[in-house]
């Protein structure tokens, strides 16, 4: 006669062995199958529609800051630096002029960026403050050359 123990030991044991392999490579296996294939740059998918035009503008802000004094700077005061701000911007990201490449798996675009003040939120700012601000490539060349001349 078969031993009932030994035979649902044994059935018990192929069963813990076959999901343990299920566990760590079946089951990762078919999730991150089905996980590449929604979320595939396909035309028409609702998640490509999202990659080309994010539906939500990005907001962010962005501080100036003033010379207040820049004739005493010419003359070689130091600065007075006044901080402004927050402007307060929406940036809009898109692509445009897709070109799928089946042969690689890519997609090729142009990227388009478009920056909108947000008056509400940058009150009392109205984006039309006149600002003193170095150039900062003036700056760069003035450096080296005075560098230069004190290397000499």
């Amino acid at each position: 006669m078969v031993n009932l123990p030994k035979v649902l030991g044994a059935s018990g044991g192929v069963v813990v062995a076959l999901g343990a392999i299920m566990g760590f490579y079946g089951f990762p296996t078919l999730i991150k199958s089905q996980i590449s294939s929604m979320l595939a740059l396909k035309p028409g998918s609702d998640i490509r529609k999202m990659w080309e035009q994010f539906p939500e503008p990005i907001e962010f802000q962005i501080y100036i800051f003033n010379y207040t004094n820049p004739l005493e700077i010419q003359k070689g005061a130091k600065p007075v630096v006044e901080e402004i701000g927050p402007f307060f911007y929406d940036e809009y990201k898109s692509k445009h002029e897709l070109k799928d490449r089946e042969k690689d798996d890519t997609v090729l675009f142009k990227p388009k960026m478009m920056w909108h003040f947000n008056k509400e939120r940058s009150s009392p700012l109205t984006g039309n403050e006149l600002v003193t601000i170095p150039h900062v490539a003036i700056l760069v060349r003035t450096h080296r050359r005075m560098v230069g001349i004190i290397n000499r």
